[in-house]
């Protein structure tokens, strides 16, 4: 064993080992070292046509341009971020083709489940609107309380139905039956898009907040717009709706009248309290939109620091609502000025002026002057000049006043 030993030893010396290979080395250059060009094309062409697909594809091209434009679709429902833009108060147009009709018949004539919810009471009214080459219609309104809560039910798993143009922060992302759903809190713009994916900006209204969620295939978009049903109503539709209710011959109160001798038009100081009534009626809802909007855009960060610092309610409200109101009031303070400087449709229609010329307008003047009587253009072309002075003067104080007291 110790020969076999020691001629193992001299033998180790006439035998060369050789190093073991550098492999991390080597294996580092080759990921550092770029590939031949015709292996990468591969990757740029699969780029390539990713993005063809996203810019020729109508899907692609729409969810790009909704990512640019910042709006959040959602079962149907587009909701489009404007900020500092007031909802509109003008009248809209009915949906294409709206119609009323009982629960079974509406069901019979959509393509979808219409569901009654119980909470929400007794059902009033059933409406449909937009109907296909079938007959079958693509939306169906359920009304609840008089109209002042809508439930839109449709199917919003291919194309936009609605329009929404909220303000910053309006949405947020909630849970109805552990499902996420769209709530957008506030008043804003809803306009309807048809199906051939048009805009109908006729048919834009004044909704309050709203709750969207998707359940089988279906989109449900509930609605408060309680206070808010004066304003859809058109300026001249709602004297004339007025007109008849105050007519001691046709108004639902005429027996009344009758048996206390008492009419609203019929004195001076009658007839501008009832006017005044109508206007009061048809903008109390934008007014208040208006209010919820500037309240809704105080931060809540501030109220916490001011109970953290033990400041009690009325300091609250003078030293941190209404300063930050502020831009607010002087946006309705303009408008109610203007708007009564201008007013002409509700007293022309009510009262002509009378009785006496006790509820005559700067604007009705100037409207005989040209038309009536005078036929003198020139004399009202001039009171019109002077009428707009008059706002700008008006207009450039308060908004100096404004901006004072934030200073």
């Amino acid at each position: 064993m110790d020969d076999l030993e020691r001629e193992l030893r001299d033998l180790s010396q006439w035998l060369r080992t050789p190093d073991a290979p550098e492999l991390t080395g080597r294996v580092r250059a080759r990921i550092a070292a770029p590939g031949p060009w015709w292996r990468r094309w591969r990757y740029y062409l699969a780029a390539v046509l990713v993005v063809l697909l996203v810019a020729v594809l109508p899907p692609g091209r729409a969810a790009l341009a909704d990512a640019v434009a910042g709006v959040l679709r959602f079962a149907g429902v587009d909701i489009a971020s404007a900020p500092g833009s007031p909802p509109s108060a003008d009248a809209p147009s009915p949906l294409p083709s709206q119609l009323s009709l009982p629960l079974a018949e509406a069901q019979r004539q959509v393509r979808f489940p219409l569901r009654v919810p119980a909470a929400l009471g007794p059902l009033d009214q059933v409406l449909v609107a937009d109907p296909d080459n079938t007959g079958a219609y693509r939306v169906a309104t359920l009304v609840f309380r008089g109209g002042a809560v809508r439930l839109d039910t449709f199917d919003g798993r291919i194309d936009p139905v609605y329009l929404k143009r909220v303000t910053e922060p309006g949405t947020e992302w909630v849970r109805v039956d552990g499902a996420f759903a769209v709530w957008v809190a506030g008043p804003h713009d809803l306009t309807y898009v048809d199906r051939t994916g048009v805009t109908r900006v006729q048919t834009a209204r004044l909704a309050a907040s709203t709750l969207i969620w998707e359940e089988a295939g279906v989109t449900y978009r509930l609605d408060r717009a309680s206070f808010l049903i004066p304003s859809a109503l058109g300026l001249a539709s709602a004297s004339l709706l007025f007109y008849v209710l105050y007519s001691p011959y046709a108004s639902p109160l005429a027996p009344v009248m009758e048996s206390l001798g008492f009419t609203f038009l019929g004195s001076p100081t009658a007839a501008l309290l009832s006017t005044t009534f109508l206007i009061v009626w048809r903008y109390a809802g934008f007014y208040m939109v208006l209010m919820l909007v500037g309240l809704q855009g105080i931060p809540a960060d501030v109220y916490e620091a001011a109970r953290s610092d033990g400041a009690s309610r009325w300091q609250t409200f003078t030293k941190i609502t209404l300063p930050l109101l502020r831009p607010t009031l002087a946006l309705t303070t303009v408008l109610c000025v203007t708007g009564s400087l201008l007013a002409f449709e509700q007293f022309y229609i009510l009262t002509k002026g009378g009785p006496d010329n006790s509820t005559i307008t700067v604007v009705q003047l100037i409207y005989m002057v040209a038309f009536q009587g005078q036929n003198d253009l020139g004399v009202a072309a001039a009171l019109s000049v002077i009428v707009l002075l008059a706002l700008i003067v008006m207009n450039a104080l308060q908004l100096r006043a404004f901006r004072s007291e934030e200073r």
